[in-house]
C-alpha cells in the first residue's frame, strides 16, 4: 500500500492516501439530522483536522490513540488546511504499518543502536557486571528498543530510552580510555542500568507524541525510577549469587547517576564512577536538549529558550 505524503505538508487539493494516527473524534449532526464526524489525524511531521461527510455506517469505536488508514484529499477551511475523507479505517493486523512515519522518533538506525549496545555490554570482563547486565537487557528488551525517556523534557520520543543508553555508554567507554583510574566495567554496567527503569516509572503508549507527556505508574510516583532500577539490580544481583558490595556498588551508580536531589537523585555521587556517570549523563541531556532546540529553526536563527539552563541559542550558519 502507497502512502502518499505527509499531514503536515498537504496543499488544497493535494490527495492523501495512507496510515496515520487517530487522535480524537467527535460526531455532529448537520441541520438535516445527518450524521458527519470531525477528527485530528496525526503522523511524525504533525496534526491535520479532517472530516467525514454524511457517513452512514456504524459509529466508530475510538481507543485513541490507534492507527488508521485514511483516504481523501485537502481543502480549505477557514483559512486552514483540512483533510476531507472518503474512507477511514482500523488498521490491521496485515497492514504494514512504519511507527517511525507516524510518530516522532529518534534519528538512529534502531537495530544497529541496539546491537552496539549489546557490543559494549560484552565488552565488560567482569564476569558478575556481564551477567547482570545481560540479564537485564534480556528480561526488557521489548520495551528497551522502543519506548521514549519517558518523564524527561528531553529523549521523549520512540526508542529515545535505546538513544539515551547507547550515547551514554560511548561516552563513559571514551571517559574509561581518558581517565584509566575509572573502573570500566562497573561504569559501563551503570551506563546500561541507570535509567532503565523510567519504562516502568510512566505508563507509556507507544502511539504518544511529547506533549502529550506521560502519567506516572504508583511505583514511579512513590519511589522514582532510580529507586526502582536499583532494587531490580538488588534483586537480579541476589539471584545470580553476585557479590553485595558489587550490587551495591551498581546501585549506588543508579541512585546518584541525577547528579543532585532537586534533581531526582536519592543521594549524592560517592565514587569516582558515580561522579563520572552524572556528569556523562548530564552531558547527553543537555546536548540532546540544544540539538531538539536547534531543529526547530533554521541555521542564521536563534532558538527558543533551552533548558535547563533556559538560555537562547544562536544557530550558526
Amino acid at each position: 500500500m502507497v502512502q502518499t505524503g505527509h499531514l503536515a505538508d498537504l496543499t488544497p487539493g493535494d490527495p492523501f492516501r495512507g496510515f496515520c494516527i487517530l487522535a480524537s473524534l467527535k460526531l455532529h449532526r448537520d441541520r438535516r439530522g445527518r450524521r458527519f464526524f470531525s477528527f485530528v489525524l496525526r503522523d511524525a511531521s504533525g496534526s491535520l483536522n479532517a472530516v467525514l461527510w454524511e457517513y452512514s455506517g456504524p459509529d466508530p469505536q475510538q481507543t485513541a490513540p490507534q492507527i488508521v488508514f485514511a483516504q481523501g484529499h485537502a481543502e480549505l477551511f477557514r483559512g486552514a488546511p483540512q483533510l476531507v475523507l472518503k474512507h477511514l479505517r482500523p488498521a490491521r493486523p496485515g497492514d504494514q504499518v512504519d511507527l517511525s512515519a507516524l510518530v516522532s522518533s529518534a534519528p538512529i538506525d534502531v537495530e544497529a543502536c541496539f546491537q552496539e549496545v549489546r557490543k559494549a555490554i560484552g565488552s565488560i570482563r567482569d564476569p558478575d557486571y556481564r551477567r547482570l547486565a545481560s540479564l537485564l537487557l534480556q528480561r526488557h528488551e521489548e520495551q528497551f528498543r522502543t519506548v521514549p525517556l519517558a518523564g524527561a523534557p528531553h529523549h521523549c520520543f520512540r526508542c529515545g530510552l535505546l538513544m539515551h543508553t547507547r550515547n551514554t555508554l560511548r561516552l563513559a567507554d571514551f571517559a574509561c580510555e581518558l581517565y584509566p583510574f575509572l573502573n570500566r566495567d562497573l561504569l559501563l554496567a551503570g551506563a546500561l542500568l541507570h535509567d532503565f527503569a523510567r519504562a516502568r516509572a510512566f505508563r507509556i503508549s507507544p502511539l504518544s507524541e511529547p506533549d502529550q507527556g506521560q502519567e506516572s505508574t504508583l511505583a514511579g510516583e512513590l519511589l522514582g525510577p532510580p529507586v526502582m532500577g536499583a532494587r531490580e539490580v538488588a534483586a537480579a544481583a541476589r539471584e545470580l549469587d553476585i557479590p553485595p558490595e558489587k550490587s551495591e556498588l551498581l546501585q549506588h551508580l543508579i541512585l546518584s547517576h541525577p547528579g543532585k536531589p532537586e534533581e531526582g537523585a536519592a543521594v549524592t555521587p560517592l565514587l569516582p564512577e558515580a561522579e563520572a556517570l552524572s556528569l556523562l549523563n548530564g552531558i547527553d541531556v543537555r546536548l540532546e536538549l540544544l540539538r531538539e532546540g536547534l531543529e526547530q529553526v533554521p541555521r542564521g536563527a536563534s532558538t527558543p529558550a533551552v533548558p535547563p539552563q533556559n538560555r537562547i541559542f544562536h544557530h550558526a550558519v
